[in-house]
């Protein structure tokens, strides 16, 4: 429809700014590209969902620890009794 009238230098580093950011996006998705080839589409979205699940979880329960250690006087030894 429209042609692509910036010059090939401009181009180049377009196309290079492009792979920085896929990268820092992090190599994870690579990894989960590269699986989603051998299972498709629908088992790629699953698995990418659940990774994404997992993490937060894990956060959430750092989080949650964190919270627990850090707390000071009675509400610290009654949650301490639930942790232990």
């Amino acid at each position: 429809m429209f042609s692509d009238t910036r010059s090939p230098k401009k181009k180049k580093k377009r196309k290079e700014r492009n792979l920085k950011q896929q990268r820092k996006q992090g190599s994870n998705l690579h990894i989960l590209k590269h699986f989603a080839n051998s299972l498709g589409e629908q088992d790629f979205l699953v698995l990418q969902a659940s990774l994404q699940n997992t993490y937060t979880f894990l956060l959430f329960t750092y989080l949650f620890l964190f919270i627990c250690i850090n707390l000071r006087g009675p509400s610290a030894v009654l949650l301490h009794g639930y942790i232990v």
